[in-house]
């Protein structure tokens, strides 16, 4: 896999996955994001996050040379905010090693090597094998992130943005480093004892924390953040789901240097049914990552959409946070915003206001199991992939599953709807009745989707009472007969 131009002979085989944050351009890695962030084009990336304490969970307990540390711990629990830590759950610490695999299809024999070469032309030897390779064979590199981490530099090109112990200055975000990984030939029996153009690719490391946190570690989100500033949560069999209405800041999922990958779903059960648990989810509970794409000047999307493994007719409480490409995880919802729905206020009830960040599921709004469970509207169109049953599922799914009243037409329908799509399905005349009779609530649920359900409603009271009143008034003029 090559890390170079087409013409190079030396390549990065493969990186040991556990000792970095994340990796980007190089084939064959399980975490190799899209347009991965790098200040120098082409390059293959290796990640370094280092938000929140080198001191919390196992990064206070478990430092090893081999992997990484999760600091994304339960410290605070029914709190409020105070347990929604910055944190990463593979986090960069300075007694790590950084560990790749080297090899050439050029050099008949030589020793794996790691230099870095200053703007000053001064060469730091990280790493020299004292095992010698052979062409096409890997062979390891090992390297201290406690060397690398105090020569890397900021964007302008300045060092002192991180020292020995891979803790960034205040005020910044982001330092990196090219590293130069190859294998020194042997010639006539001797090593060269540096690495030419030839011998050699380069790889960019990243040390990365752009996380904005309070002095004791806690980030929730502030409406200027470039995060997801709104969203709703839906039910459905085993599974909460997160409806397609959210909305972020401009520029959003890109942050400062680097983009978010992820949004982070993370919930509570309740123990009982009319206590809200929000102030215990804290950066260590249960979650799913979710990856995003589109943008805030489009769209946002969500791969998966879904939370799976909850239990039927329990009440789940839900935050969201984001997560960068180094798995940095910060901006988590603020208690103050769980009842700031659409139509809601930070004034309303738990009990009697919106509950846009709660989950009930249930087998009866099982409504993500099977796409076929909009029956007569795909027998109707033909396809459960066609776009007017994607409009009638959305309808479902954001406005009749969260009402009382929605869930019982849902399983009324559930029961009696295969009847009638069995019959549709194998009749062209059917379908296409089926079609002229669904238009009107096509175009209702199309118009519900774009403008509220409330808007939708009051349209349709006008369109059902503007002819009787149309008719009702002109029958009261012809009554009167023509005046004198």
């Amino acid at each position: 896999m090559s890390a170079s131009p087409a013409i190079a002979t030396t390549t990065i085989d493969s990186v040991d996955e556990s000792r970095v944050s994340a990796v980007a351009g190089i084939t064959g890695s399980t975490d190799n994001p899209v347009d991965e962030d790098t200040t120098t084009a082409a390059l293959p990336v290796l990640y370094g996050g280092v938000a929140g304490s080198k001191d919390v969970g196992g990064c206070g307990t478990e430092k090893s040379t081999v992997s990484t540390c999760n600091n994304c711990v339960a410290t605070n629990t029914t709190s409020g905010d105070n347990g929604l830590l910055a944190c990463n759950e593979r986090r960069i610490h300075p007694t790590l090693q950084l560990r790749l695999f080297v090899k050439s299809d050029s050099i008949e024999s030589g020793y794996p090597m790691a230099t870095f070469v200053a703007t000053t032309g001064t060469v730091t030897e990280f790493f020299r094998s004292n095992s010698s390779i052979s062409k096409n064979s890997s062979g390891e590199v090992l390297i201290d992130w406690s060397e690398i981490c105090p020569l890397m530099t900021t964007s302008s090109g300045t060092t002192g943005g991180s020292d020995t112990n891979c803790e960034l200055t205040s005020g910044t975000d982001q330092v990196s480093i090219k590293i130069r990984v190859g294998v020194d030939a042997i010639t006539n029996g001797v090593r060269g004892g540096t690495l030419e153009s030839d011998e050699s690719t380069e790889v960019q490391v990243i040390l990365r924390n752009g996380i904005r946190a309070d002095s004791s570690g806690v980030s929730i989100l502030d409406t200027a953040d470039p995060a997801v500033q709104y969203f709703e949560i839906g039910s459905g069999d085993k599974k909460a789901f997160i409806k397609d209405n959210l909305r972020a800041t401009s520029g959003f999922p890109q942050a400062n240097n680097i983009k978010f990958r992820w949004v982070r779903a993370l919930y509570e059960k309740r123990e009982s049914s009319t206590t809200p648990v929000w102030d215990r989810i804290s950066s260590g509970s249960p979650h799913r990552d979710l990856e995003i794409s589109g943008d805030a000047s489009t769209s946002i999307d969500l791969t998966p959409r879904r939370i799976e493994d909850l239990d039927n007719n329990s009440i789940y409480d839900f935050k969201l946070a984001m997560v960068d490409a180094a798995r940095n995880v910060g901006y988590y919802t603020p208690l103050a915003d769980h009842l700031i729905c659409d139509g809601g206020s930070a004034s309303d009830s738990p009990e009697t206001g919106p509950e846009c960040h709660t989950a009930r599921p249930s087998e009866v709004v099982g409504v993500l199991e099977k796409s076929v469970n909009c029956f007569v509207a795909t027998a109707a169109y033909g396809s459960p992939m066609a776009a007017e049953v994607t409009t009638f599922r959305r309808f479902r799914d954001n406005f009749l599953v969260p009402n009382k009243f929605g869930r019982q037409f849902i399983w009324f329908y559930y029961k009696n709807g295969p009847i009638a799509a069995k019959f549709i399905a194998e009749s062209d005349t059917l379908r296409a009745v089926s079609r002229a009779a669904l238009w009107a609530p096509l175009k209702f649920a199309k118009f519900s989707l774009t403008y509220g359900i409330a808007v939708a409603f009051a349209l349709l009271s006008t369109l059902i009472l503007a002819p009787p009143a149309v008719w009702f008034g002109a029958r009261r003029l012809r009554s009167r007969g023509p005046r004198a």
